[in-house]
């Protein structure tokens, strides 16, 4: 019973952690402070460290001998490629997506889509904040439908990668409005079946934002 106690509280530790770094608590490059965590949390250093060693296994973490914990911290060339291999995954997804929807599948984007017009027509912080949600959940529908366990199973492998880069690269004003009319045309393809261009165009639709982070990029990244 005490061993279950100690993973659930590490397990704790662990999830309070991860969330704190993908959403933009801890920054890329900040140290993550054993102590001040486990005072934080009010839990021993023995939890936090265990926690640290499975983010670093997951690889939002970096552990450097004799230095410390921080938290990854990307390069340019390393958000370009998971962009890359993110357009792929996103494009299968979409072709296979067109292929198999129903018009109740066609019904849940047309939803997502409202409630995203809804948050662009008013952007303040609530609703930037809740259109993140809704572009993850358009996203998640999209796998969904797929109905690929593979492709569901390499694309989980980029989510920490893509949180953690989007947690940099925050949804803006003007990019919101963009994101909103290429879910709009993907949705276009998949409601017509035309599988060839919902793929492209899923495909451009994460290339934009890798563009757009590229864009953004400080000199430090590089």
């Amino acid at each position: 019973m005490a061993s279950l106690r100690v993973r659930t509280v590490t397990n704790e530790v662990y999830r309070q952690i991860k969330s704190d770094i993908l959403s933009g608590v801890y920054r890329p490059g900040e140290r993550l402070m054993e102590m001040e965590i486990a005072d934080k949390l009010e839990v021993s250093r023995t939890p936090v460290r265990d926690a640290m060693i499975r983010l670093e296994q997951e690889g939002l973490a970096t552990i450097e001998p004799r230095r410390g914990i921080y938290v990854r911290k990307l390069s340019k060339k390393d958000i370009q490629n998971y962009y890359e291999l993110q357009s792929a995954l996103e494009g299968l997804a979409a072709q296979l997506t067109a292929q198999k929807r129903t018009e109740r599948d066609i019904a849940r984007f047309q939803d997502l889509l409202l409630q995203m017009k809804a948050c662009i027509s008013d952007p303040t912080v609530d609703n930037l904040q809740a259109m993140i949600k809704l572009n993850r959940d358009f996203h998640d529908l999209l796998y969904t439908i797929a109905d690929n366990p593979l492709l569901t199973k390499t694309q989980s492998t980029l989510e920490n990668p893509i949180t953690l880069i989007r947690s940099i690269f925050p949804l803006n004003t003007v990019r919101i409005h963009a994101v909103y009319d290429e879910h709009e045309r993907l949705v276009q393809s998949i409601a017509a079946g035309d599988a060839a261009e919902a793929k492209r165009y899923a495909e451009y639709h994460v290339l934009r934002s890798w563009k757009s982070a590229e864009a953004d990029l400080e000199e430090t990244l590089d």
